[in-house]
């Protein structure tokens, strides 16, 4: 059992999250990546924010989602 976190362009928390001791646990962190449909497919579960492409990747492969945040405004409708 594995874990992946993809961090996109945000080099601050990809480092930070490199950085941490996972206790045993596989963990795999990754900056901005061209393979997210590679990785949505080999995976059980994705927890990302309310943006409507994600959303709808996600929805189209069943791949069950749990949104962890919003931006007002135009991702607020997507949690509603």
């Amino acid at each position: 059992l594995g874990r992946l976190v993809v961090c996109g362009k945000n080099e601050y928390l990809r480092a930070k999250l490199a950085r941490q001791n996972w206790n045993g646990v596989a963990m795999h962190v990754q900056g901005f990546t061209k393979r997210m449909s590679d990785y949505m497919g080999a995976s059980d579960l994705i927890v990302t924010k309310a943006g409507p492409g994600t959303i709808a990747e996600a929805t189209i492969r069943g791949l069950p989602c749990l949104l962890s945040a919003y931006l007002p405004g135009q991702e607020k409708g997507n949690v509603d």
